[in-house]
């Protein structure tokens, strides 16, 4: 019995789709693995704060809301730019300093 081009297409998508059926099995399993190995970083850092729950909680919570203040800073500092800097030479400044 002789396959025609259909079968031995159709044979190769059934490998195709097997194959593409075990990485995504890998893909899920590696997910996992990098969301447990994520917690346990999490875990770490927040026992590293050593605060209670509740001190905590409340912590976060103004972190979510954007009310909590690390540094008490709003961000770096923007260095102070003069007068002189704003000041662009043109042509015709030249020819006045002269």
């Amino acid at each position: 019995m002789t396959l025609t081009k259909a079968t031995k297409v159709q044979t190769a998508i059934d490998k195709a789709r097997a194959k593409l059926a075990k990485e995504q099995g890998r893909i899920k399993e590696l997910e996992a693995k990098r969301t447990a190995l994520e917690n346990d970083e999490i875990v770490v850092l927040v026992r590293g704060l050593n605060m209670p729950l509740e001190k905590l909680s409340a912590f976060l919570e103004s972190m979510k809301s954007g009310t909590h203040h690390a540094s008490g800073q709003n961000g770096p500092k923007q260095p102070k730019i003069t007068s002189n800097e704003n000041k662009v030479n043109k042509p015709e400044d030249k020819q006045n300093e002269t």
